[in-house]
């Protein structure tokens, strides 16, 4: 909250706009079935089921949540930081951070009914993931609505489906179409 709110009094007493906005994504992902035992192998469980404990069950609740299906942003304004940008005053480029495999506080290690659960760190690693992606900023569609006009900025802290490079910590590099969360 304070590098948000730092940032837009930061960039309002330099520039006197927002060339840089924070947005958030969220798509919501499947969680797998495979089952997991304890290290005494007296308790198993689902992935899927651990899930659901942490992030919950109702949707708006794993928005808030689930940490693999999130991504958050820092949206850059090409018409504000490049007086040159002959591109639409719409489109902008976007930073987005994630991670994935996050099964835990700080580690896929924890304790259910005095047994320890640890997840195989070869087959679910926790890794970042580092994402440059189109943005498209709804601020800057002129409409003469008022009504338009505050439904366009309210949705603009989301960021939108788009094209997308991704690096992830694991290695891999991939483009996606459609980038969701």
């Amino acid at each position: 909250n304070l590098i948000g709110s730092g940032s837009y009094v930061l960039q309002e007493n330099l520039w006197g706009q927002q060339k840089v906005k924070f947005k958030f994504s969220y798509w919501p992902i499947t969680y797998l079935e495979d089952r997991i035992q304890s290290e005494t192998g007296l308790y198993e469980f689902k992935l899927s089921d651990r899930a659901r404990a942490l992030y919950g069950a109702q949707s708006i609740e794993r928005m808030l949540k689930d940490y693999n299906a999130q991504t958050i942003w820092m949206s850059l304004d090409m018409d504000a930081i490049f007086p040159s940008w002959n591109g639409p005053k719409w489109l902008d480029f976007a930073l987005g951070y994630g991670a994935n495999n996050m099964y835990g506080g700080f580690e896929n290690r924890w304790e259910i009914n005095d047994e320890n659960i640890v997840l195989d760190p070869v087959l679910y690693g926790r890794h970042k993931q580092f994402v440059l992606a189109l943005d498209y900023d709804l601020s800057a569609i002129k409409t003469k609505s008022p009504f338009l006009r505050t439904l366009l900025d309210g949705f603009n802290i989301f960021k939108l489906p788009a094209p997308a490079i991704e690096y992830s910590t694991d290695g891999q590099w991939t483009f996606h179409l459609m980038f969701l969360n």
